[in-house]
């Protein structure tokens, strides 16, 4: 099977990982993409992608405008190749996707959406004109690929009124490698301090500052270990709260799948709440952490009402605050002694790893459901 991958980051980590899921599901596999950085990106897992130029993060006009002229020079560097089907990873690339195979480039179109950016949720004239041109390109799509059911449920079927098949993709860890052997030497036991780890692309204020503040309420007793790459576009002063705050350390990029055994294995929490796009996007998303941490027992904490806590509900695991303030937290951790903290590790490592590892026939599974 031959895929076309279009993505508006050749930078994000995330395109890395599904490309090499594409491959686990024996997919020849092509991509073409925008870049966040000013580098030129050269190599994604062996393969040479087709470099269609910069965008920024906050510009999303920018961002549709470059794809528009961007088209014409993507046709050029395709040639005659053609394709069984196009991936496209958000809206402005799914629009590439859309022109390209109605000029007969592929047998079909597949829409990848892992978060509804809150643009194409305005009330007003910008995010009803942005529905309509998705709309549009949807009607010739043959699927939504998507991470969280709860995606579909308040935005595709409730908002847009599509009725596009779905295929759930949730955001489990893949690895080439098997898993099992590291999984079963984790053995975390209580800790002074105890440490919680947020990891990933951090970009939530309010995440930054309830965690800062109950830090040093606790006075040295927990530890907030940050990892992964600050938004410093929404973030701006993140490295003045991180040098101020004793509790609160910032240990820089990581490399994913290679790190995560490591990272997640120092620390006895993740946090894995976000307010960044507060009762929608932040609300129905299933992040990566939240499969990381599971996976390498550290106990997830996440806001009740939210599709993190729905899908850790059902496997009895976790901690929900229905008040996430650092007066809570302070309450909850004063209260966690040796033997609650022991409940809760043993509930977790009672899960079936299953549940948040993704494997060699979930990538074949994958390949056939795009085909």
């Amino acid at each position: 099977m031959k895929i076309l991958y279009l993505v508006h980051d050749l930078n994000d980590a995330a395109v890395a990982k599904r490309t090499t899921m594409f491959k686990a599901g024996r997919a020849d596999i092509l991509i073409a993409g925008f870049r966040r950085g000013q580098e030129v990106v050269s190599n994604i897992n062996g393969n040479v992608p087709i470099n269609l130029g910069q965008t920024f993060n906050g510009k999303f006009f920018q961002r549709i405008k470059l794809a528009i002229t961007k088209f014409g020079f993507l046709k050029s560097q395709i040639g005659q190749g053609r394709f069984d089907v196009i991936v496209a990873r958000n809206l402005e690339t799914l629009g590439i996707g859309y022109y390209l195979l109605k000029a007969g480039y592929a047998d079909k179109l597949v829409y990848e959406c892992l978060d509804i950016h809150k643009m194409m949720l305005r009330g007003d004239f910008i995010g009803k004109v942005l529905r309509f041109i998705e709309r549009h390109f949807l009607k010739k799509c043959d699927a939504i690929m998507t991470s969280s059911p709860a995606f579909i449920e308040n935005y595709f079927s409730a908002l847009q009124k599509v009725t596009n098949r779905v295929i759930l993709l949730e955001n489990k860890v893949f690895n080439e490698k098997p898993l099992g052997a590291k999984i079963a030497k984790i053995n975390k036991t209580y800790a002074n301090p105890l440490q919680i780890g947020w990891f990933g692309v951090l970009r939530c204020k309010k995440s930054l500052k309830i965690l800062s503040e109950f830090a040093l309420n606790m006075k040295g007793a927990v530890e907030i270990i940050l990892r992964g790459k600050p938004a410093y576009e929404i973030m701006t002063d993140f490295d003045e709260v991180v040098a101020q705050n004793p509790y609160l350390k910032f240990c820089g990029p990581y490399k994913a799948p290679d790190d995560l055994y490591d990272i997640y294995n120092e620390v006895n929490f993740t946090w894995a709440i976000d307010f960044y796009e507060e009762g929608q996007n932040s609300k129905w998303l299933l992040p990566n952490r939240l499969y990381e941490g599971c996976l390498y027992k550290s106990i997830p904490i996440v806001q009740d009402g939210t599709e993190t806590a729905n899908y850790l509900n059902k496997l009895g695991i976790g901690i929900m605050l229905e008040d996430v303030s650092p007066n809570s937290l302070a309450k909850l951790f004063t209260n966690l002694d040796a033997n609650v903290y022991n409940n809760l590790q043993t509930k977790l490592m009672n899960v079936d790893p299953k549940c948040f590892i993704a494997d060699e026939g979930d990538c074949i599974s994958l390949i056939r459901d795009l085909n």
